[in-house]
Parts: structure tokens; sequence; C-alpha cells
């Protein structure tokens, strides 16, 4: 397992790599960290290189913009990507994650073999919004105050509920770094104007390589949340699975699962899914 530092167009990423095998790219969502995907790589590291990625402003890397742009982050990964020889990669999208992620396969088919959309993000009306600079200075500060805490209440829960010690223990003390806190609030207001260059690359880049969504829930019927995801593989014409018994943090919750639809093309149709009116599982 080892930790380096990526210098990519003004910005640094930080890289978390483990194991051997076929290369998975994973990418957090909004107060995510890469040491979130350890319990994951535990599970593939023995068939699976598993390059967990904050991008500037996120986890253990350096600063990021003031606002977040999609497309730029896109084809840092694809920096990344070229300089490790990694492709093709499987990328693996969580939440926001998921917009990066999709940016990245659209932008960069030819170093994409799968796409993998974890519990990700959905907007049905993408629009940018504006926040005041006196919003975001004081989102900042209190981000910096509560994230920290919060992220170890929320680990204790996790690792109370899984049984297991193994939930990563270094998360809170990243987002309780400045460039971090910032990052996370720069994250939060570009949120619809990252919605909006998914929008766009849909309709002007439609080529996907093999993709699933994974959706991720603890009641047995199904939920508004469902039906979104579910109405979001459909759009990609995307195999779709449902992941039962978790909660939206799933690569934590069930990292297990997790692993084995990322080294598995066996996921559910989207047809035999609806079939079942409910959430199946593999």
């Amino acid at each position: 397992m080892t930790r380096v530092q990526f210098h990519s167009r003004g910005r640094t990423l930080s890289v978390l790599r483990v194991g051997q095998g076929v290369p998975v790219l994973c990418l957090s969502g909004l107060a995510g960290v890469s040491d979130d995907w350890r319990p994951v790589a535990h599970h593939l590291e023995t068939t699976h290189t598993v390059i967990a990625v904050d991008v500037p402003g996120c986890g253990w890397a350096g600063p990021g913009a003031t606002r977040v742009d999609g497309l730029v982050e896109a084809d840092r990964l694809a920096d990344l990507v070229a300089e490790l020889h990694l492709a093709p990669v499987i990328v693996v999208g969580h939440s926001m994650g998921g917009f990066i992620a999709e940016l990245f396969t659209r932008r960069h088919p030819e170093l994409v073999s799968r796409l993998v959309l974890l519990d990700s993000s959905v907007e049905t009306d993408p629009r940018p919004g504006a926040v005041s600079a006196r919003t975001e200075t004081l989102a900042a500060v209190a981000a910096r105050m509560i994230a920290p805490p919060a992220r170890r209440v929320s680990d204790a829960v996790l690792a109370r509920r899984a049984g297991t010690s193994e939930l990563p223990r270094r998360a809170a003390s990243a987002l309780g770094r400045p460039e971090t806190a910032r990052g996370l609030i720069a994250w939060w207001c570009s949120y619809g104007s990252l919605a909006a260059q998914v929008d766009d690359a849909r309709r002007a880049l439609p080529q996907l390589p093999p993709t699933t969504v994974l959706a991720a829930t603890r009641r047995r019927h199904d939920t508004r949340w469902i039906r979104a995801q579910r109405d979001l593989a459909q759009l990609l014409d995307a195999s779709f699975a449902v992941l039962e018994d978790s909660g939206h943090r799933v690569h934590l919750e069930r990292p297990d699962a997790v692993a084995a639809h990322i080294g598995s093309r066996c996921t559910v149709s989207l047809a035999d899914h609806r079939k079942t009116r409910g959430p199946v599982e593999q």
C-alpha cells in the first residue's frame, strides 16, 4: 500500500495505491476521503490494483479552486492514468464522485474499460447555482469545525453496525485540514454546475463503455431514491443492482458486495429488476 502526490494542471492530487492486477480508479463523493476505499481494496488487492484518488481540495490532496470545473478534474484524471500506465481502467464513482467519473469516462473513453456508479448523485433539473462569497466563507469555517467530529461519530456508528474495526481512522483528520474544509464547500457550491456539465456531456459525448449503476437502501421496498437510480441506469443503458442493508456510504458498510460487483460483470439487468419491483442483490 503506497500513497503518492501527483501534480497536474497546477494542482496536486493524493493517490492511494493498493494491490496488484486489473486497475480500478475510485473517486469519492462530498466529504469523502481516499482512505474510505481501503475496505473495498482489501477484498480486491490480490486481483486488482485499486487507485483511490483525492482530487484537489479533497482528502489529502492540495488546495483546490474556489469553483470546481468537472471537465478540468476529468482531464487531471486522464493525466494520472496516462502517467501511471493504467489504461484501460475500471472507474468507480461514489455520490458526487459519480459526476466526475462519468465526465472522465465520456471525455476519455479510450482510457476506460467499465464505469461503475455507486449510489451516484442524480440531478433531474441540472442548473448552476450562485452562492455569495460571505456564505462560502462562513460555510468553510463551519465545515472545518463540524466535519471532523461529525465524521468520527459517523464512522463509529458504521463500525458498530458492521461489527468491524476496519473502517478508516484517518478520514476525520483529513477533513480537519483548512484546504480540505475549503474544498468541501467549493464542491458543495459547485454541485449544480457539475450536474449541468454532466448533462451537456451526455448529449455531446454519448459513448460509454459497459456501465453499472449500484444503489444502496435499508428498506425492503422501492423508494424514491431507488427509482431515481433505476432511471439513471435506463438513461445510461446500464445494468442495475441494489445493495440492501446499507446507507449511502455503501463502500464502507458493504465493501464485500461493492468489491464483488467491481470484480464481476454479472449484475442484474434493468429489465429483470423491473420485474421484481423490489431490491435485488447479487
